[in-house]
């Protein structure tokens, strides 16, 4: 990958972990429907339905990054698998005893919650990345040596089972019976290092359809919410059509941005991209204790549109001094153990 394209991955990183933050401050009051008020639940879904990039743009970022380099399979697992299952670990200890002894919810057998999934709502991501891990020295062999022609060919269809067959049987109430060969996610992974290397789309066109689809995930999942009088989330979907073509838009307009004058020039603004895309793995870890702890103890206390505009700033930053924290503590103990 030209060393150019790094600050166009930081920034794609930084805007996926603000969305993360973005989407945990107000999901909760989705659910909400009819016992908040119209105005709230109208501000919750609009920055919900935008913010719903996030995770596809995390895996295409991964995609990038990881498929495009060479390395041995046992360097790559050192570098990643030691890097984050460490931290999953005890940030999933930590998140049990929060379940249990400060959310009072009834306690339950921390391995096998750990091996179901179930330790915290945010651990599901962590599960899934790790899986796609395992295969990503597998998959950058393949696609280093077949023709373009198949790769794009597998997209073709992995879009088509997990996107445009949902849609249909969505908005027709049909229950197509066709099976589901592929992995759910997969197809990001792969798709961020292609659209990595596609040539350069014209801005215009990428931004307008992105607001086209930004607009139409805020006004259908209004539309079908009020129509039945309870959320309806087909739409927040990961792999709803419009969340789709959101990503890989949001995506093509950063890459496709030369960044390397701009950042130049905004040395602040640079360091402040990179050390959010560095640290973004520890502050999604960390948020939702924090978000917990802002939502029992202020947000009944002031407006909705306030709160969420202080409960998601102390989130970043609090997140962020943490991370920084913890990092610092880690790198201490690695040195005193060359000493």
């Amino acid at each position: 990958m030209r060393k150019e394209k790094y600050d166009n991955i930081n920034l794609l990183k930084f805007i996926a972990t603000i969305c993360v933050i973005l989407i945990h401050v107000v999901s909760g009051d989705l659910y909400k429907y009819g016992t908040v008020s119209n105005s709230d639940w109208n501000i919750a879904n609009a920055i919900n339905s935008i913010s719903r990039i996030c995770v596809p743009v995390f895996l295409m970022v991964s995609g990038a990054l990881l498929l495009s380099k060479d390395e041995s399979i046992e360097d790559f697992f050192k570098k990643r698998f030691l890097r984050i299952i460490p931290k999953f670990l005890l940030f999933s200890i930590f998140y049990y005893l929060i379940d249990v002894y400060y959310l009072h919810h009834q306690v339950h057998n921390f391995i096998v919650s750990l091996l179901q999934g179930e330790v915290f709502y945010h651990l599901w991501y962590v599960y899934m990345i790790l899986g796609i891990y395992l295969l990503a020295p597998f998959l950058r062999k393949i696609i280093h040596n077949i023709e373009d022609k198949y790769v794009w060919y597998f997209l073709i269809v992995w879009f088509f089972f997990m996107s445009l067959i949902p849609f249909i049987e969505f908005v027709t109430k049909l229950n197509l019976k066709i099976y589901n060969p592929l992995g759910q996610y997969i197809g990001y992974f792969i798709l961020g290092y292609y659209l990595l290397n596609t040539r350069k789309i014209k801005q215009i066109p990428l931004i307008v359809f992105n607001l086209i689809f930004a607009l139409l995930t805020v006004v259908l999942s209004y539309y079908y919410t009020k129509k039945s009088g309870k959320l309806v989330d087909y739409f927040y979907n990961y792999h709803s059509i419009t969340v789709f073509f959101q990503s890989i838009t949001i995506y093509l307009i950063v890459i496709g941005t030369n960044l390397t004058n701009i950042l130049e020039k905004a040395t602040k603004l640079d360091k402040i991209i990179k050390e959010g895309s560095r640290l973004s793995f520890d502050i999604y870890l960390i948020h939702p204790i924090i978000l917990l702890l802002l939502e029992q103890n202020i947000k009944l206390r002031m407006n909705y549109s306030f709160y969420i505009i202080i409960s998601f700033t102390i989130t970043v930053i609090t997140s962020y001094i943490i991370a920084k924290l913890i990092e610092f503590l880690l790198n201490k103990r690695r040195k005193k153990l060359w000493l």
